[in-house]
């Protein structure tokens, strides 16, 4: 027999409480055990058993103490309350929806429960019944700061400021300031657009002494981060609560993003800046997408490492609807299956969007049916000195204006620039609606009875892809803006031509809308003889044969950077050059020199120019451009062969690994493109001893372009104008 206890019940229960709330788990859990012999029935000592395992860690375990408690006591609102916070803190929002709901069944009137059930609900992505739930558990504790922040923060990702911004402010009335009400009342008033209504409330707060971090933070955001004054503003705040991540994170963002004085300083600045955050952040998945570019920036690939594995980073960005982040894994992908995986991370995103517009749809006008005219949509907020245009212009100057109307649509909230200027007096309609929601752009579009709609932008800054989970036109494509499949099913085609066209089945979730020759064509308005060739290759010149990039680093992989320290070991005395902006950053040589060191090439044969906006000359610095694998170049392709440059590139499978390939081929030099490591490095080398070849091709590439599918612009509207005919007819 068990020896009785020596102490009653109530007393038992309330010293294993006052072990647990001091933090002394050990006693705590001895003491649990001890007494559930006497009592195991005790809700209480249950209840503690359970949170003693998940304060260790062990969240399986406290289900299973939950689960065994409910066995028990099945009508538990508190044991079914502390069941659903657990498998939320698990990531598991469906059973903890279903456990919250009962809790709420029994016990309507806990505002905690309600709220979590709202959390819940919001992760499942059902904005409705986490509203319904938000907004029972405000009315149930009005005073509760996490209520009112859960409601207004859902208010507002559906679009309602106006309600939000009166929930916070009803607050503030009711119970005075509060820092992260009035923090919310900044950033509500920035959503809403209400930009001088937020500066005067932050001028206010600001004008104190001393002033709270959280005010100078929201300053820096409404100014917009990259901006000289707005950093000034992030630097403030990081500076007086150093140990906040988010305030960390944030300033080194907007460093990374700084076009003001010296950009390699900035660039250097938030380098050091990742370099703290990765050593006080624990884990480092939450700061991955902004810690990624900076890293890659900088050229420190090894470090990428540290943050998590292709599967681990995919599988997060796409569940937690960071789109645009996954394009830094294409550096990354080593296998077929990899490749795969890429294409289920994007549907995580857009089965997310998709629901979201399901819940909330767009009416649509009666569709015309007696329409000459084939109406085309072009969706892009680059649509202006961009090289997404430089793309597109070709095409929206020289359409048959007799069986076609173009409509375009930019979001863009910047200065109109001399090239947006021109695109908007080109086509039909220009409509331009910066600020304006996925859901409203969607509206717009639909209102218009388009045809067929291109969303060319892709997932960067200011550019609303999820609009189209509305489906807003008859027939949705993606172009020229992202090399991958979206992740939306909405999205009918993806154009294409027969060289970048995946290889392997499966590699696109959408339908090929396969052009005849080549998916882009390089137009005079960018592509024109302004830009002097130097005819005398740099080899002639210089006495040694120069290698080059200018490619983004966020295409850099181990493997090619390899492999270029390979091709140069095997060319006597050649060298590497590098133009980016960020060339004269101390990080990013540091980690390009190490990575030739590694295969035996001196720093002396490695060389930088750091320029932004005025590296065209230096294609005349360069023989031959190497380019980035496994994803290729795209636009600095075009641009290495129009300045006489020839491109040695290695193809593979997916979309984003073939863009060059279908450039050089358009350009009559597929024989560049090699299909394994072994010949990228073969015909680098090849070429390099080729010197009259090079010498042909920097004196005659301009005309040969402009007699082969990458330079002829009226084929390749053509060719445009009869795809979009056979998926609209």
């Amino acid at each position: 027999m068990n020896k009785p206890p020596d102490i009653d019940r109530n007393a038992a229960v309330n010293l294993v409480g006052s072990h647990y709330e001091a933090g002394r788990s050990d006693e705590a859990e001895t003491l649990v055990r001890k007494y559930l012999l006497s009592w195991p029935d005790d809700l209480s000592l249950l209840n503690f058993s359970a949170l003693l395992c998940k304060r260790r860690g062990d969240f399986e375990g406290a289900v299973t103490e939950y689960k065994r408690a409910l066995q028990i006591h099945p009508n538990s609102s508190v044991l079914l309350g502390n069941l659903g916070n657990t498998h939320l803190a698990m990531g598991n929002p469906a059973p903890a929806s279903d456990v919250l709901a009962r809790a709420v069944d029994l016990d309507p009137k806990q505002a905690g429960v309600r709220r979590t059930l709202g959390i819940a609900q919001r992760e499942l992505g059902d904005l409705s019944a986490a509203l319904n739930s938000f907004r029972a558990a405000n009315a149930l504790n009005p005073r509760d700061v996490k209520c009112v922040l859960d409601l207004a923060s859902i208010l507002s990702r559906i679009s309602h400021h106006d309600e939000a911004l009166a929930v916070v402010e009803r607050h503030l009335a009711l119970a005075g300031e509060v820092a992260q009400i009035a923090e919310a009342k900044a950033i509500l008033l920035r959503l809403a657009g209400r930009r001088e209504q937020c500066r005067d409330h932050l001028q206010s707060i600001l004008r104190r002494d001393p002033a709270p971090a959280w005010a100078y933070y929201q300053m820096g955001h409404l100014i917009g981060p990259g901006l000289q004054k707005a950093n000034e503003y992030l630097q403030a705040a990081h500076q007086q609560e150093p140990q906040n991540l988010e305030y960390l994170r944030d300033f080194m963002e907007a460093m990374n993003r700084a076009r003001y004085g010296q950009e390699s300083t900035n660039i250097q600045e938030a380098y050091e800046l990742a370099q703290k955050l990765m050593s006080q952040a624990k884990p480092l998945l939450p700061h991955a997408s902004a810690l990624y570019p900076v890293l890659l920036h900088c050229g420190n690939l090894t470090a990428l490492d540290q943050i998590g594995t292709l599967e681990e980073l995919g599988a997060y960005w796409g569940s937690k609807a960071q789109p645009s982040a996954l394009a830094y894994l294409f550096g990354r992908v080593q296998t077929l299956q990899q490749r795969r995986l890429l294409l289920d991370y994007h549907r995580m995103w857009g089965k997310q969007v998709e629901a979201d517009a399901a819940r909330r749809p767009i009416e649509r006008p009666a569709r015309s049916r007696r329409r000459e005219k084939i109406r085309i949509g072009i969706m892009s907020s680059d649509l202006r000195n961009h090289p997404v245009s430089y793309f597109v212009a070709p095409l929206l100057e020289n359409y048959d204006r007799t069986r076609f109307e173009f409509y375009c649509y930019s979001y863009f909230d910047g200065t109109a620039d001399s090239v947006q200027q021109h695109i908007s007096k080109t086509v039909d309609v220009f409509r331009l609606n910066p600020g304006i929601t996925a859901r409203d752009a969607a509206r717009v579009i639909a209102d218009d009875d388009l045809d067929i709609l291109f969303e060319i932008g892709g997932k960067t800054a200011k550019n609303k892809p999820e609009a189209l989970a509305w489906k807003p036109a008859s027939v949705c494509a993606s172009w020229l803006g992202y090399q991958h499949s979206c992740g939306l099913s909405a999205i009918d085609y993806v154009v294409v031509d027969p060289f970048i066209n995946p290889s392997q089945p499966g590699l696109l979730i959408e339908k090929p809308l396969i052009m005849d020759h080549s998916w882009v064509v390089m137009g005079s308005w960018v592509f024109d003889d302004r830009r002097p060739i130097n005819p005398v290759i740099p080899e002639e010149r210089k006495g040694w044969l120069t290698f080059g990039t200018m490619n983004n680093p966020y295409k850099f992989s181990t493997a090619a950077l390899a492999a270029w320290a390979e091709i140069l070991s095997q060319v006597d005395r050649s060298r590497f050059l590098f133009v980016r902006p960020e060339a004269d950053t101390h990080a990013f040589k540091e980690h390009m020199w190490r990575a030739f060191e590694a295969g035996g090439i001196s720093r002396e044969r490695v060389e930088f120019v750091g320029v932004r906006g005025a590296h065209m000359p230096h294609y005349n610095d360069i023989d031959i451009a190497l380019d980035t694998f496994p994803q290729t170049g795209s636009t600095t392709t075009c641009e290495s062969l129009w300045m006489g440059v020839p491109v040695i590139s290695l193809v593979g499978d997916a979309l984003f690994e073939r863009a060059s390939y279908s450039n050089l081929s358009n350009a009559g030099l597929g024989d560049l493109c090699a299909f394994d490591h072994a010949g990228y490095v073969r015909k680098a080398i090849a070429l390099a001893n080729d010197r009259a070849r090079r010498t042909h091709l920097r004196q005659s590439l301009r005309s040969d372009i402009r007699a082969r599918p990458l330079g002829r612009v009226q084929d390749f509207v053509t060719d445009f104008q009869r795809a979009v005919e056979r998926v609209t007819h």
